[in-house]
Order: structure tokens, then C-alpha cells, then sequence
């Protein structure tokens, strides 16, 4: 169980993006995030799914 709670909380925070103050920023501009842009482009509601959520990239300075 220990493993799923890990699991819905690192979601939960990639699902934030920038995490809350970035969204707050964007929101007080006016402008909606990047995942509400993209649910707002699609015609079916719920139709968008992100894969490869958790890939980082590994370049290197």
C-alpha cells in the first residue's frame, strides 16, 4: 500500500507542473497551464492522456 501512496503522491505533483506558485502565476496573468490549454484544444472531454509523465531527460551541462 505504501508503494501506491508513493506513487498518487509523486502524480499528484508532476500533475502540478511548476507546482502551485507557478500555477498561481499563471493564473494571475490571465493564462491558463499547459495541461488546461491542452484539454482545452480537444473536442472529447477526459480525451487526453499524458504518457511518459516521470521521464527526465539526462543531458548534462
Amino acid at each position: 500500500m505504501k508503494s501506491v501512496n508513493d506513487f498518487l503522491t509523486r502524480l499528484s505533483s508532476k500533475l502540478k507542473g511548476g507546482g502551485d506558485r507557478a500555477i498561481e502565476k499563471q493564473k494571475k496573468k490571465g493564462k491558463n497551464t499547459a495541461r488546461e490549454r491542452v484539454e482545452d484544444l480537444l473536442l472529447d472531454e477526459g480525451s487526453f492522456l499524458e504518457t511518459d509523465l516521470f521521464v527526465e531527460h539526462s543531458a548534462m551541462d
